[in-house]
C-alpha cells in the first residue's frame, strides 16, 4: 500500500551499500532492481574476475543512475578488501554456484547480509 511505502522510506535514512559478486546475466536482474530503490540501496562496488562484464556493468551503473562516478571493481582475491574498504551493508552472490561459499562465509562472519 502507499502508506506501508511511505513508511518504508521514511524509516531509512541512508541506502545500504550493495556490493554484487558476478556480473554475468544473473547479476543484472540484481542490479536492475537495485537501481529503481535508489531511496533504500546503491550498488558501490562489483566483484568478478571478467574485466569485460565488470565495466559493462559499470556502464549501465552509469547510465541507469545518470551518475558519471565509476563504482569500483575488485578482483575475486580482493573480496575481503572490497568489504572492509567499502562499509558492504548487503551481499549480492551471483557466481557459479559452487563458488558461493567463498564469499558467503567471509561476508557472514564480518555480519553482512546476503542475497
Amino acid at each position: 500500500s502507499k502508506k506501508s511505502r511511505t513508511s518504508e522510506m521514511a524509516s531509512v535514512s541512508t541506502p545500504k551499500r550493495v556490493a554484487i559478486v558476478g556480473t554475468g546475466s544473473r547479476g543484472l536482474m540484481f542490479l536492475n532492481g537495485i537501481v529503481e530503490r535508489p531511496h533504500l540501496v546503491a550498488v558501490v562496488a562489483l566483484c568478478d574476475p571478467n574485466t569485460v562484464r565488470a565495466e559493462y556493468y559499470v556502464k549501465t551503473l552509469q547510465q541507469k543512475t545518470g551518475s558519471k562516478d565509476r563504482v569500483p571493481v575488485y578482483q575475486p582475491d580482493q573480496f575481503q578488501e572490497m568489504l572492509s574498504k567499502e562499509r558492504i551493508d548487503i551481499l549480492v552472490v551471483t557466481t557459479y554456484d559452487a563458488l558461493h561459499e567463498h564469499y558467503i562465509v567471509p561476508a557472514l562472519e564480518k555480519g553482512g547480509a546476503l542475497s
